[in-house]
């Protein structure tokens, strides 16, 4: 029983010590959130622009290279209709992207119940996205140190969305 217990009581520190973690990332991260059309690098109008409503808002960093991030949760708060679950995430120098990565799932909403009820799945589709570039080297050499996909690494019963 004594191994029950240890095993019980790592997990619950655990447990506590993952939370305040979170908590304080949080809570830091809060302190700089932007909206996003506050967002100034070179890809501002594609960063933001793939999963429906809003999100939520994270800059990582506040001067010069940052992470800009927008959680999406739309498919939990809207059910039934259109919505998605998902991130965005884009690295940049200040000026420019260097990594950006989409990743979720996009629903399309319950329409028509019969259909629905009959192929619930085709009303879903996985987005994703990752582009990575390396501008700094390209004045140099001249050529395109980038870097482009956007397949899922799934396979999955359900369609590809369209960012």
């Amino acid at each position: 029983m004594t191994a029950l217990r240890r095993s019980v009581a790592i997990v619950v520190i655990a447990t506590v010590g993952i939370g305040l973690f979170l908590l304080a990332g949080v809570s830091a991260a809060s302190a700089s959130t932007i909206g996003a059309a506050d967002v100034q690098p070179q890809a501002e109008e594609e960063f933001g622009q793939c999963f429906p409503g809003e999100g939520y808002s994270i800059t990582i960093g506040s001067e010069g290279p940052q992470i800009d991030s927008i959680v999406h949760f739309s498919l939990l708060t809207n059910l039934g209709a259109p919505g998605s679950m998902g991130i965005e995430m884009a690295g940049t120098t200040g000026d420019e992207y260097i990594i950006l990565l989409r990743a979720g799932v996009l629903f399309e909403g319950v329409g028509e119940p019969t259909a629905f009820l009959a192929d619930p799945m085709a009303q879903f589709s996985v987005a994703f996205e990752f582009d990575f570039s390396l501008p700094m080297f390209a004045g140099m050499t001249g050529g395109d140190f980038s870097y482009s996909d956007d397949g899922a690494p799934i396979d999955a019963p359900i369609g590809d969305a369209v960012c």
